[in-house]
């Protein structure tokens, strides 16, 4: 990635269908943290923003952030009722050839 890496995003937000948010304990802490000017923080309130929870994916990616009733801020806000991937074990994905 070259150039301004917020303006990257904004425009990478504006022209995509859905956004894919990889939820690790700590992307939770950041989005959640009182940091205004933290880049996970910004993309992920502006993705909600523009896209909407209806166009955005959980990727659960630890063990220990599956619990949607353990997520908090933001993340828990937006996504918490809907399904998500869960990579949290990945023993337990399957490759398919």
């Amino acid at each position: 990635m070259e150039g301004n890496v917020r303006e990257k995003m904004l425009e990478g937000i504006n022209n995509c269908k859905c956004v894919v948010v990889f939820i690790t304990k700590r992307y939770m802490e950041k989005v959640a943290s009182d940091n205004a000017g933290d880049n996970c923080k910004l993309e992920f309130n502006f993705a909600a923003l523009k896209k909407g929870n209806s166009k955005m994916v959980p990727v659960v990616m630890e063990p220990e952030v599956r619990n949607t009733k353990k997520w908090h801020g933001m993340i828990d806000f937006e996504l918490s009722g809907l399904l998500y991937v869960d990579f949290g074990d990945l023993t337990l994905v399957i490759i398919i050839r």
